[in-house]
């Protein structure tokens, strides 16, 4: 009986012991754990206190960097419309130099116009002034010339004084003048007929004196005929005045 009491009272003593353990295990453990917990609120708070300091930086960085897109958008907005002003302002000085230089087109071709018209009233006067000049010779000569024709065959039929002094007298040659084309076609054909008259040339005499008389542009007119053309009067005639 006294070793069960004494094992008794040493396993009371032991759980007694074991209770103190626990008890001390147990407040460790709770100040262990107020500890931890309380570090790890702290933690939590450093951490949370960092975030919210990153997040302001970043919202801060993001504000910064919207303000500068935004400033580069407007400078790059006013950018292209200086560039829009400068290139308007390009086109309608394009346009005004397109202007003058139309203004400036027209103004010489209507001086060259002008040159021109006041070159050929002064050509037209002067050919006109040519033409009526030789006509008026022509004329002269004509009438001279048939005076002459008159006073001759006067002679030779006899009806004239003149047949008593003078000796037999021979058929006349008027000397053929040559045709380059540059004159009048009219005043020529003119003294070629009295030319004609007076040597009373036949049709075929015509033809060949015609073509003989012929220079430059006038005798390039051959060329255009047929042979069997070369000598017929007419033909001839007709080409030269269709040419000139």
């Amino acid at each position: 009986m006294p070793t069960t009491r004494a094992m008794e009272a040493q396993f009371q003593t032991l759980l007694e012991k074991l209770t103190e353990m626990k008890s001390d295990l147990t407040a460790s453990m709770n100040a262990n754990m107020g500890e931890m917990k309380s570090e790890l609120t702290t933690n939590i708070a450093e951490v949370n206190t960092k975030l919210t300091n990153v997040n302001e930086q970043i919202s801060a960085n993001m504000d910064e960097l919207n303000n500068k897109l935004t400033a580069n958008k407007e400078e790059l907005k006013s950018d292209l419309k200086g560039i829009g002003d400068k290139l308007t302002t390009m086109d309608k000085k394009f346009e005004e130099m397109e202007g003058r230089i139309e203004s400036v087109e027209n103004k010489f071709e209507n001086k060259f116009v002008d040159i021109e018209n006041k070159f050929e009233n002064k050509f037209e006067d002067m050919k006109s002034n040519l033409d009526a000049k030789i006509f008026e010779k022509v004329e002269d000569v004509s009438i001279s010339f048939r005076s002459d024709l008159e006073k001759l065959k006067k002679v030779m039929t006899g009806q004239g004084d003149e047949f008593k002094f003078q000796a037999p007298y021979s058929k006349p040659s008027i000397k053929l003048y040559t045709y380059d084309g540059k004159s009048s076609w009219q005043v020529y054909k003119t003294q070629f007929s009295i030319v004609v008259d007076a040597n009373q040339w036949d049709s075929q005499t015509k033809a060949c004196q015609l073509a003989a008389s012929l220079r430059a542009d006038a005798a390039d007119i051959l060329q255009t005929l047929p042979e069997t053309q070369r000598l017929d009067y007419d033909a001839l005639v007709n080409a030269l005045e269709l040419r000139f």
